[in-house]
């Protein structure tokens, strides 16, 4: 009985010291709290000229040599940005391929101060931010598996011809011939980045800029079972008829 009675009062001391221990700790957590308020975020760190001018200008410094393509699709950088704008404490979120980070991070820091955050009181406070760059890919000039036009070459030419309409200036002037379309054939079909090689003018140009940019996906290429952007090369041919 003294043994089992000692057990039970040991118990109950031991539950008196974990609560004391803990209202002290909450107590001590409180005073922190207030002595130091987490400043909420009214708003986030933003480049100075805006969102899409940011991205555009990193892609357009940004030089990827052959070595490291199609390593990575995108990197994830995250940054302090102080009170003053300025950027500090970079880390490479994507945790690989150091050396196109390494040149990311340089292209950002040298791209200037950012707009800082603000807190409730609309007051610039340090916070830090994530940008997410994605890296353009390899564009393909030839792939073990070429894109197709659903359907198959004759099903296109159908396509084409049932969608395409006769510039009235072109027709006026009689203008006939073939306006040969370069165009990227995604990784999911889509079609993007039309360019006219050579073109015959009058509105045809734009008009096969249009039926092109109106098609349907693709089965986009491959190379070693992987999708790939590539490029095709096609004629649009503008008739009259008599």
């Amino acid at each position: 009985m003294n043994i089992k009675f000692y057990g039970f009062k040991h118990y109950k001391v031991c539950k008196y010291l974990i609560v004391l221990c803990l209202f002290q700790f909450s107590s001590s957590f409180s005073q922190s709290e207030n002595n130091n308020p987490i400043q909420e975020n009214k708003s986030v760190p933003r480049f100075n000229k805006g969102t899409d001018v940011f991205y555009k200008l990193i892609l357009n410094k940004l030089v990827i040599p052959d070595r490291w393509k199609l390593s990575i699709d995108s990197l994830k950088i995250s940054f302090l940005v102080s009170a003053d704008g300025s950027l500090s404490s970079f880390e490479n979120l994507s945790k690989s391929n150091n050396d196109i980070y390494n040149e990311a991070r340089k292209i950002v820091f040298f791209l200037g101060n950012w707009e800082p955050a603000l807190n409730s009181e609309n007051k610039p406070i340090d916070a830090v931010t994530v940008i997410s760059i994605p890296l353009p890919d390899e564009i393909f000039t030839a792939v073990e598996e070429a894109p197709k036009f659903i359907g198959g070459v004759s099903e296109m030419y159908r396509f084409i011809n049932e969608n395409l309409k006769y510039p009235i200036k072109a027709r006026d002037k009689k203008v006939s011939g073939r306006v040969f379309v370069k165009f990227v054939v995604e990784k999911d079909g889509s079609i993007g980045d039309i360019e006219i090689q050579r073109g015959i003018g009058s509105g045809c140009d734009q008009e096969a800029i249009r039926v092109i940019k109106s098609m349907p996906k693709w089965k986009p290429g491959l190379q070693n079972g992987k999708k790939m952007r590539v490029y095709f090369n096609m004629p649009v041919v503008f008739k009259l008829d008599y």
